[in-house]
């Protein structure tokens, strides 16, 4: 592997800055036509960054909660600037549940009442990979999606995320002009910011070093599983390498060039192999699974959902969402009534019917802990994974 990635390494360590993502539910079916009073919001997509350094901070740990505070206000304003999209009385605040952000009410809302609509447009499925006809090597993924390789949706969604956030890096780290630094910049630069890049952004297993894996995990009820995750996480490198770096020097070939230093080779190489690392972490504790028709029996999909992945978990949820059948729009409504400032929940899994190490492998916690707690529960052999 060549080329100068090592241009935009600075800046992609500048972008992984802590942020939650104990976020998702894990299934999502198409219901019926969205049939509501909300107004939708009619405008451009976006294609400006929005990314600023903060140098007013009075602290480090300031400096981090402006950024944050910024990173989620551009999050919502983007979903708002899509054609379709309707953002209701909701904002995004530091989480009741620890550690990471949730969504809060602004105001009461009553049973029922709309809360906030993702048009298709914002959500990176399938779909979205194969309608980018800027895919330098897209044939590539269409042929994973024919064969029988393990969670190849997961393999074809990895690898054109991680395409997508390393052009955006480039797009940052240029000392160009704005048109220049638009053309590389994705359209989901704001969504993709907020995603977990690294372990500071969540706790996950495949964050972790062999030596920790081996420390916590051995003789628990979660090694297989955990071993298991690993395994398709390499091979899914194995697969991506390749073909995210073409395609990235075909679609900027000015800020790529060829390098034989082996050191040069192995930053090039860390650098991607971070990249799609969260890329894997964010589509474990992140992606909605549905059932999609119009994808072949075999290809399930998966689907990420700006907005909606932010919601914490609970057993007992204050939400409802459904996918509109005729357009893939995603409503969420209160499924009670909900007073102003409270925190919205959503529901991963029924806790009774999941065991301990399945949320934690997924989603980086456990059930009723705090994520503080989670290592010294570990290492104590004292969690539920073990017994």
């Amino acid at each position: 592997m060549r080329g100068n990635l090592w241009l935009y390494g600075s800046v992609i360590i500048v972008l992984f800055v802590f942020v939650s993502s104990r976020t998702p539910g894990r299934s999502i079916n198409y219901q019926y036509t969205l049939k509501s009073g909300a107004t939708s919001t009619k405008g451009k997509k976006n294609t400006n960054p929005r990314y600023n350094h903060v140098s007013s901070a009075t602290s480090c740990d300031d400096m981090v909660l402006n950024h944050q505070n910024k990173k989620y206000k551009n999050l919502l304003q983007w979903i708002r600037e899509i054609p379709g999209s309707y953002i209701g009385p909701v904002e995004i605040l530091p989480s009741t549940r620890g550690g990471g952000f949730g969504v809060f009410t602004t105001k009461s809302v009553q049973t029922h009442e709309i809360l906030f609509i993702i048009p298709r447009e914002a959500c990176i499925s399938i779909d979205t990979v194969l309608a980018d006809e800027g895919v330098g090597h897209l044939q590539y993924f269409r042929d994973i999606l024919g064969t029988v390789v393990p969670r190849k949706v997961s393999v074809v969604l990895a690898g054109w995320i991680a395409k997508e956030w390393m052009l955006s890096s480039i797009s940052l780290a240029l000392n160009s002009g704005q048109s220049e630094k638009n053309k590389y910049l994705s359209f989901f630069f704001d969504y993709l910011q907020t995603l977990p890049w690294n372990s500071g952004d969540q706790e996950h297993i495949l964050f972790w070093s062999d030596e920790e894996i081996s420390s916590y995990f051995k003789g628990s009820f979660a090694e297989g599983d955990v071993l298991s995750l690993r395994a398709e996480l390499e091979f899914g490198k194995d697969v991506i390498f390749p073909i995210v770096h073409r395609s990235i020097r075909k679609e900027a070939p000015p800020f790529f060039m060829p390098r034989a230093d082996s050191s040069a080779f192995n930053k090039d190489a860390d650098i991607l192999n971070k990249t799609v690392t969260g890329v894997f972490v964010s589509l474990l504790s992140r992606a909605f699974q549905l059932e999609d028709t119009r994808h072949a029996a075999d290809c399930e999909s998966q689907v990420l959902i700006p907005l909606l992945d932010m919601l914490q978990h609970s057993n007992t949820p204050t939400i409802i969402y459904f996918m509109d059948s005729t357009n893939g729009d995603v409503q969420v409504r209160a499924i009670k009534q909900i007073d102003a400032g409270q925190e919205l929940f959503n529901k991963y899994a029924e806790e009774e019917n999941t065991h301990a190490y399945k949320f934690f492998n997924r989603y980086g916690f456990l059930p009723g802990r705090s994520p503080q707690s989670a290592r010294e529960l570990l290492q104590t052999k004292k969690s539920d994974i073990f017994h």
